[in-house]
């Protein structure tokens, strides 16, 4: 008979290795829903300590909060990733800089950018969406996602099917996930997958690459 202690070990076995799932953009409902996830409602959280704080004392803070909120997590370093079931309280001397996310799987990829943009702000907390507003609205930037992004997107205009740019869009909106995208295309997630080949072969770029699919997004969010 298994043991309450080695029961909890096996439950954080399984979340690490079903949030490795999510980071690579394989969207798992099943699974979800054993811990109590919905794909849809999911929140994802990505925090970092601020620059002054005792890594031991936050790393004890993170996974409180995280267990407080029931949400399968990890920790490696510096970075805590964590999916929970509802809206995660993130208390400025808690956390440090963290950010937030929607849906399951594309939700882990826009809070780590989300963190990011907080730790370099200086932050507390930024969620997907304002991460995006805030580095599209640096003229610089912009300039350079444009200069960037404008060829590849023609590539994939001159292909002449609008069902690539829709897919991809959603692609990334979904973090990289074939069954998000699937699901809210209302296809197949062969159907997906042989867009996404297309495109990539359209444009020349290679999806599976995060700081590309950061790049594009950029783009196409605006």
């Amino acid at each position: 008979m298994e043991t309450p202690q080695r029961l909890t070990q096996l439950r954080d076995d399984l979340g690490r290795a079903l949030l490795h799932q999510l980071e690579e953009g394989r969207d798992s409902p099943e699974e979800l829903t054993h811990f109590g996830l919905s794909p849809d409602t999911a929140v994802a959280l990505v925090a970092y300590p601020t620059a002054t704080a005792r890594p031991d004392v936050w790393r004890a803070q993170a996974e409180r909060a995280s267990a407080e909120a029931n949400a399968i997590f990890r920790i490696d370093g510096d970075e805590l990733v964590a999916v929970a079931p509802k809206p995660i309280t993130v208390p400025e001397s808690h956390l440090g800089h963290a950010g937030l996310g929607g849906d399951a799987a594309g939700a882990l990829e826009r809070a780590r950018f989300a963190a990011r943009a907080a730790r370099r702000r200086g932050v507390p907390v930024v969620d997907g969406e304002a991460a995006l507003d805030v580095v599209l609205a640096q003229p610089a930037i912009e300039r350079a996602v444009d200069a960037w992004a404008g060829p590849v997107l023609q590539r994939l205009s001159d292909d002449g099917s609008e069902s690539l740019r829709v897919t991809v869009t959603a692609f990334l909106r979904h973090g990289g996930s074939f069954d998000a995208t699937a699901r809210e295309l209302k296809v197949h997630r062969h159907t997906v997958s042989s867009r996404v080949r297309r495109a990539q072969e359209a444009m020349g770029l290679d999806l599976a690459d995060p700081d590309v699919r950061a790049l594009l997004w950029l783009a196409l969010a605006r």
